[in-house]
């Protein structure tokens, strides 16, 4: 098959992490002998235009004001909503990136069999308003934002209705988004039978689990963006009182600054290890120094949201790839995250924002050696079931794939 897959988000080079499972799911189709063309806005960096590897061509498209902002392209560093939070006059770039990507999958519908949209805004909903002129399958993958995103719209209902016409296939990477996005959308009631999916998060890359003695001092590992939903912050406060434990924090956001703060001043920085922006390709070797991976994400509730859900962590694929390391996962109950987790057999979960009973799961493990090479051993055996070869059988047996 022809297929076209469009992201908003594209590994810039090997050693970028962002969009790294489009970049994985690109390359396992391309394994399966089908012709893949990636479609993504150029991130403002020194990434090629296009190129092309293990089988998938990769075509970044510019807009005109993008090279005409210090910062980069909209679509860089941390996603369209939160450059636009940071540098909100930005926003005239919006339409001229919208208009130069339209284009281009204009130029290419012709040839696609089959379309590959993440995210419902905005390449989700492009694809939809294109696909009743041209005959191409529609396939739409919601990681989050883009659920998030229309719930939040005054005129959500209506985006939604159009987005679905175009859309033959829904497939959401945990139960919430599903649920975000079909009742807070007020949508449920438009989708046919054929257009659901059961929820299936992103699968790892799988690593190979290390041996590890689980001895005071535990070494915790946080990968994330330093923005409100991951809660570094979080962690950071639940060190103070566990103070043998050792943290790592790996990754860059606008609230860098502010934990490096807190950290000073509450005399942590002997525990804690701030790395900044780390490369994809050294994640494994961060998995394999560390005993457990904290995801602390936070429920945020917005007070223009009115009764609407709270904005929630999807699946993270962090949290599959630690488990696949062999780290004990110690997670909030948030968004997909209990999907993924039973408490107290592949993991431990904690109320999202509960500092106190996650400093007390923190010291409980370091007291357990045994309790933690269960939690990993059965963390592993959860993430192998996941795969991009149990994905696309999924979708085969869909008649997505043939």
């Amino acid at each position: 098959m022809n297929i076209l897959v469009l992201s908003t988000s594209y590994p810039a080079n090997r050693a970028d992490y962002r969009g790294r499972f489009v970049h994985d799911l690109a390359e396992s189709l391309a394994s399966r002998m089908h012709r893949v063309l990636v479609l993504t806005p150029h991130p403002g960096t020194k990434a090629l235009p296009r190129e092309a590897s293990s089988g998938v061509s990769v075509h970044r498209v510019g807009y005109p004001l993008q090279w005409r902002a210090a910062q980069g392209s909209l679509f860089g560093r941390f996603g369209v909503l939160e450059t636009l939070r940071q540098q909100p006059w930005r926003a005239m770039e919006v339409v001229p990136a919208l208009t130069a990507l339209s284009w281009q999958l204009l130029r290419r519908s012709s040839w696609a069999e089959l379309v590959i949209s993440n995210w419902a805004l905005p390449m989700g909903l492009l694809a939809s308003l294109l696909r009743p002129h041209v005959s191409f399958k529609h396939l739409l993958i919601e990681h989050g934002a883009g659920a998030r995103l229309l719930d939040s719209l005054v005129s959500s209902e209506s985006l939604t209705r159009a987005l679905l016409a175009g859309t033959d296939h829904l497939h959401f990477v945990s139960r919430t988004i599903a649920e975000t996005f079909l009742n807070a959308t007020g949508s449920s009631g438009l989708i046919t039978p054929s257009q659901t999916i059961h929820p299936m998060p992103a699968p790892p890359r799988h690593g190979a689990s290390v041996v590890r003695l689980y001895r005071p001092p535990l070494r915790l590992l946080f990968v994330g963006r330093f923005v409100p939903i991951k809660g570094a912050e979080i962690l950071l406060e639940a060190l103070r009182h566990v103070p043998d434990a050792h943290l790592t924090l790996a990754g860059d956001g606008p609230g860098l600054a502010t934990a490096r703060q807190f950290s000073q001043a509450h005399g942590l920085t002997s525990r804690v290890q701030f790395l900044g922006e780390v490369s994809f390709g050294r994640l494994p070797e961060l998995y394999a120094q560390h005993d457990a991976l904290i995801i602390p994400s936070r429920s945020l509730t917005s007070p223009a949201a009115g009764h609407a859900p709270p904005h929630e962590e999807g699946s993270p694929r962090t949290l599959l790839e630690g488990m696949a390391a062999g780290l004990v996962p110690i997670v909030s109950a948030s968004g997909g995250m209990p999907d993924l987790i039973e408490n107290s057999r592949n993991g431990l979960l904690f109320p999202p924002g509960d500092t106190a009973t996650l400093a007390t799961l923190i010291s409980h493990l370091q007291k357990q050696p045994a309790l933690c090479r269960r939690l990993s051993e059965e963390a592993r055996k959860t993430a192998a079931r996941w795969s991009f070869e149990s994905l696309y059988a999924m979708w085969r047996n869909c008649g997505i794939v043939v």
